[in-house]
Formats: C-alpha cells, structure tokens, sequence
C-alpha cells in the first residue's frame, strides 16, 4: 500500500464531434498551439493558426465540408480531437497538455486508422507536422516524405503513415 499515495483511474469516451462542441475544441486547441506549437511560427503562422481554428471554420469543415472530428471526453469535458480531412489528411491532433503521455493521440489516431481503412479511399494517411508534432508523429508510426517546410508562416515536415 502506498501511503499517502491516491491513484485515481480517469475514464475516457471517445465520439464524433457534435454541433455545439466546436467552441470547446477550439479552445482547447488554442490553449495547446499557444503552449508548444506558437514559438515556431512566425506572426503571419499565427494569424492563419487562429483563423483556421476559429469555431465557425471547425464547424463549417465538419458540418458543411468533408472533414470528421474525433473528440476525447473525461466527464463533460473535451481533452483531445483529432480532425481528418477526406479520409486522408489530418488537420488537427491535440490533447490538453494535463493529458499528455496517457495515450489519448494514440488511441485517437488507432480509431481514425480504422476507419479510414473502413472507407478504403486511400492506403495513407498524411499530416504536415508541426516541429513539436513532428517527434509525437513519428513514435505514431508516420514517416517524413519530404522536408521541413514553410507556407503562410506555418513551419511543418509532411509525413504520412501506410494503412
């Protein structure tokens, strides 16, 4: 028996994004960017950053595009999202940093590969990584197709990952 010492088991759900949760995501991925992603872009990478996550662009890319949202929940409360674009490209992969190293990308990028697989429109899925994404990416299994490279001040290396 550990003294002093509480473990606590934390429960995790994983669902599709749903109207309405695009406000809580964007947050959650604001606080994240700004936290390890910002320092390597430039003002205009920021700017362009921030529009792209801005609520109403999540919700019209998942709601009126082709892009589907993974969210991890605790509670009430969304800790991580993964967004794809066409079955083919992630767009966004974040978890809050109180979550970091439980997992959560992992099991995110597991259920997004699957169906992926399912939809059987590629044998690839791709990502432009961001310089702190970039090391998480690789122990998930993607690979640099090119290198790294900057367009609208968004420093990133495209990688990709065979199904």
């Amino acid at each position: 028996m550990l003294k002093g010492v509480v473990l606590m088991q934390q429960s995790f759900c994983f669902k599709e994004m749903e109207k309405g949760d695009e406000k809580e995501i964007s947050e959650l991925v604001e606080r994240v960017f700004k936290r390890f992603v910002a320092p390597d872009y430039t003002s205009e990478g920021f700017t362009t950053f921030m529009q792209f996550i801005n609520p109403s662009t999540i919700s019209s890319r998942n709601f009126r595009g082709n892009s589907f949202t993974l969210v991890c929940c605790t509670g009430d409360r969304i800790i991580g999202i993964l967004e794809v674009q066409g079955w083919k490209h992630i767009l966004l992969l974040f978890v809050d940093e109180d979550f970091h190293g439980r997992g959560i990308a992992k099991e995110m990028l597991n259920r997004v590969v699957q169906l992926c697989r399912d939809k059987g429109e590629t044998d690839v899925l791709t990502v432009n990584a961001s310089p702190y994404g970039e090391p998480i990416y690789k122990r998930l299994g993607f690979v640099p197709v090119a290198g790294q490279t900057v367009k609208n001040g968004i420093k990133f290396t495209p990688m990709q990952l065979t199904l």
